[in-house]
């Protein structure tokens, strides 16, 4: 014979929304109850929840009647984005919310590069619409530096060994498409 003990959870969403305000990810949520909750670890990911990066932590209220939450995740790329919270509990314990899509901004349909700026070995470029094209990387006086394909869905840019600058990003064709980027 077995026995289970179903406790409830730390925490009760009652809410759990975000949306896009300019180059930021505004996220809202709301409890109904809280018990034992240490913090809210928001994540992130950009390739559609295979990879998730934690953006920042808001400590639990840990109210037993509730409580309004806020978090705004600056700077982030016109992609789709997927958030999730990742609610831990004062032993370790965890537990992960519903996860939440904010839709990609329109000019990123066409061509995102993120972060910026970030080191070199660490951009990532999605060229949406694009897969089959290719796209060069030149100096900021205009020497091409590297061409390389597109595969239309998120890819690393290759730019592991350029020193820190300002790069120009081509994607090629008829279509041609332009963006500044920055190595730090």
């Amino acid at each position: 014979m077995y026995s289970y003990v179903v406790a409830p959870l730390p925490v009760t969403y009652t809410s759990w929304l975000g949306e896009r305000r300019g180059g930021e990810a505004q996220l809202e949520w709301a409890t109904e109850s809280e018990e034992d909750a240490e913090l809210f670890e928001v994540q992130r990911s950009v390739d559609s929840g295979r990879n998730w990066s934690s953006v920042g932590e808001v400590p639990a209220m840990n109210r037993s009647t509730g409580a309004d939450y806020k978090f705004t995740d600056f700077g982030v790329p016109g992609t789709e984005l997927q958030y999730r919270l990742k609610q831990i509990d004062f032993d370790g314990a965890f537990h992960f919310s519903d996860i939440i899509t904010i839709e990609a901004t329109d000019n990123a349909q066409v061509l995102s590069v993120w972060p910026q700026p970030a080191p070199a070995g660490a951009l990532q470029l999605r060229a949406a619409g694009f897969a089959g094209h290719t796209a060069s990387l030149y100096s900021i006086t205009g020497r091409m530096l590297v061409t390389f394909p597109l595969t239309g869905e998120i890819q690393p840019l290759p730019a592991a060994d350029l020193p820190k600058g300002i790069y120009l990003l081509r994607i090629n064709g008829e279509r041609g498409l332009t963006r500044r980027i920055l190595i730090d």
